[in-house]
Parts: C-alpha cells; sequence; structure tokens
C-alpha cells in the first residue's frame, strides 16, 4: 500500500512537472525528500497544487498570480500550506534562540520562551532550521528561523532548497517578519532605495528577501511595490 501512494505521488509530481502552472517558474525551486528516502525537484509552485488538500492544518492552495504577467518578475508566486508543530518547543527549553534565516550567520530576531507561543506552525526546512510561523503573547505574530531541535518533532514539514533571484528595493523599505500587515514590522531592517536584494518569491503582495541591513544578514519579506527585478 505503502508504495502504491509513492508511485502516485511521483506521477502527480511528473505530470506537473510536464504542465507547470502558467504564472510558475521553469526552474527547479524545491527538492522534497519524502519519510521513506524518495527524492523530487520541482517547483514549489507545482509542489503546493500536488500538496493542495494534504496534511497541512491550514487549507492551502497554489495562488495564482494576478498583479504582474509572468515577464514582469522572474520569482514565482503563492501560499505557503501550514504544518502544526505540537507540542510547541522542547519545555526544558528556557528561551529557544531565533535568526532570520537559516543559520547563526543571519541576525538575531529574539530569544522565545515555549509558554508564551500560543501557536506555533512550520512552513518549511532548510538544513538544520526550519521557518516558524507563530504568534507569541509579548510582541504579536512573526515568522522566523528556529534549530530543528527546538522542536520534539517537524513532522510532515517539507525540507526545501529556495532559487534566489536578483533584485532591488525602489523606496525605502520597512520589511516585516510576514507577508502583511498581520505580522510585525522588522525594525532593525530597515533599508534605503536600490539596496540589493536576493528575492525567492511572493506571497499576499510581498516578496520574501534576503539582504544586508547594517552589518546585518537578514531575510525579510517587503511590499512587492517597492521592489522591482534586475
Amino acid at each position: 500500500m505503502k508504495k502504491h501512494i509513492i508511485a502516485l505521488i511521483l506521477a502527480i509530481a511528473l505530470l506537473l512537472l510536464v504542465f507547470p502552472a502558467a504564472n510558475a517558474s521553469e526552474d527547479s525551486l524545491v527538492t522534497v525528500t519524502y519519510p521513506d528516502g524518495t527524492v523530487v525537484s520541482m517547483s514549489l509552485q507545482a509542489y503546493l497544487a500536488m500538496m493542495a488538500g494534504g496534511s497541512s492544518t491550514t487549507t492551502a492552495t497554489a495562488a495564482p498570480m494576478e498583479t504582474a504577467a509572468p515577464d514582469e518578475v522572474p520569482w514565482p508566486t503563492y501560499n505557503l500550506p501550514k504544518y502544526s508543530l505540537s507540542p510547541v518547543i522542547k519545555w526544558e527549553s528556557y528561551r529557544a534562540q531565533a535568526h532570520s534565516g537559516p543559520s547563526r550567520n543571519y541576525s538575531e530576531v529574539g530569544a522565545y520562551k515555549p509558554y508564551k507561543i500560543s501557536r506555533a506552525d512550520g512552513l518549511f526546512i532548510e538544513g538544520s532550521y526550519v521557518l516558524v510561523d507563530m504568534n507569541y503573547t509579548t510582541v504579536g505574530v512573526r515568522r522566523v528561523y528556529f534549530t530543528r531541535g527546538t522542536f520534539h518533532s517537524t513532522g510532515s514539514v517539507p525540507e526545501v532548497s529556495l532559487t534566489g533571484y536578483p533584485a532591488v528595493t525602489t523606496n525605502s523599505v520597512l520589511p516585516r517578519f510576514g507577508p502583511g500587515g498581520l505580522y510585525d514590522p522588522f525594525e532593525d531592517a530597515s533599508v534605503g532605495p536600490n539596496t540589493e536584494l536576493t528575492v525567492f518569491f511572493e506571497e499576499n503582495g510581498y516578496v520574501f528577501a534576503e539582504f544586508e541591513a547594517g552589518f546585518q544578514l537578514v531575510r525579510a519579506w517587503i511590499n512587492a511595490n517597492d521592489v522591482k527585478p534586475e
């Protein structure tokens, strides 16, 4: 039975690769590693389409790009599914340190107490870090990276490899900790116009980008209206 399920998943993935969504990049954006060790490369847009209605705790479907034609920006647009991380954090951790990106080379973005995290959902895993969408009772809603070992289990959260696209800011910007006004502003990551970025994707009108702010390497979310491809 397990072999049949895996075969079906691979078949759907291959069909999505042959017939990519109109707004998805033809580049391989994601390497998905299944629990049995099977590795499949596909666009993240195709992956989300395949997984729609799957084990995500939040219903998520691939989002069509409505604000820009494919030839205007090279990066894809979609909605990330969320995977519940429960129990939230190992209780033996008094505080769990988070970073803005998937290594200690990125800026530190707080140390969080387990009992103040009312919700934590995994979005994807990069190396030994997982990007988490969480609600912290004293600061609000944020997306930050924790080490995988922070949690008892990362369950079905997918492992990905993101492709970056060169871009630049067109105005002075104050990034946020997530794609929208619901998320906290990232005060330490404000940058001026003509700041070089590496954009990975767009969600809800915001691009997820990597850049330098001061002397720090940062990943944060910037309004797509303030960014253009290079």
